[in-house]
């Protein structure tokens, strides 16, 4: 992930990463958009301290769904359902 990446980098990186089997996937790859953008500027946005959102998209933990929400929020992402195409 490049350094400071457009929302629309951010978005279309977190939906490939959504699609990995690994829920653990999307937390990091969440990590590390949040580091590119600047782990401050991102931990102030979302509310929380830099040292609890570092833990928290490490990648190593089960982050609230409520923190992966803000943190989204906090990059000018957010989630979206959508029907499964069937083959």
């Amino acid at each position: 992930m490049s350094e400071n990446p457009s929302v629309q980098d951010r978005a279309d990186y977190l939906s490939r990463a959504l699609e990995d089997s690994d829920p653990n996937e999307f937390v990091r790859a969440l990590g590390r958009v949040a580091k590119a953008q600047g782990m401050a500027e991102v931990a102030k946005a979302s509310g929380l301290t830099r040292e609890r959102l570092e833990k928290a998209l490490s990648g190593e933990g089960s982050p609230r769904f409520g923190t992966i929400l803000r943190v989204c929020k906090a990059l000018g992402v957010k989630l979206v359902v959508k029907p499964v195409a069937h083959a």
